[in-house]
């Protein structure tokens, strides 16, 4: 019961679309100021919307392939960030989300990535059941490791987390000081 209880909070999460991407922004904004982007990086986050579709693409920079490259990244070289949401547009409906980073670890130069997917869901809303099951391909996963193929190729289930939470958690695993939950300041 735990993994169809999860993936029914992944479901629910997928509501408010539009809100839930515009929060986005202030976590890229946020990388600028930390002086992870380059100088004068706007962090343009906005959608493409195709009305023949009713879908909204979301891009950074306008750009499907706009992968930004982020310097001032511990333990490794080479990386960059890549952001990808779906919206259904009629009914305000998170279809999928990507955040991932891709590089190379400083010591050896062997590829690394990690990755949070919102699995697609599709137009009628079960695209996203993948794989063998609720457990096995949860609808957000994330993955670790050299690449996103490499074998054994594990998805690890997440909790319902919002598209900016899952981009803090990614930018976090490479950048330190991007951690939104410090012990040291842990409610009492």
């Amino acid at each position: 019961m735990t993994w169809w209880n999860i993936y029914k909070r992944h479901t629910e999460g997928r509501g408010n679309a539009e809100a839930l991407l515009r929060k986005v922004r202030p976590v890229l904004q946020d990388l600028r100021v930390r002086a992870h982007l380059p100088p004068g990086f706007d962090a343009r986050w906005s959608p493409e919307t195709n009305q023949e579709t009713g879908t909204a693409e979301w891009y950074m920079n306008g750009h499907q392939d706009g992968a930004l490259s982020l310097p001032n990244t511990v333990e490794l070289k080479d990386v960059k960030l890549t952001l990808l949401g779906l919206v259904d547009t009629r009914a305000n409906r998170l279809r999928q989300f990507t955040a991932m980073l891709e590089g190379a670890r400083a010591a050896d130069n062997t590829p690394w990535v990690v990755a949070v997917h919102l699995e697609d869901a599709g137009p009628g809303g079960e695209g996203d059941q993948k794989g063998t099951g609720a457990c096995g391909h949860a609808a957000w996963h994330c993955h670790v490791g050299p690449d996103l193929s490499a074998k054994p190729k594990a998805r690890v289930p997440l909790p319902a987390l919002k598209p900016a939470d899952a981009l803090r958690w990614v930018l976090t695993a490479v950048m330190p000081s991007m951690e939104p939950a410090p012990w040291d300041q842990r409610p009492q």
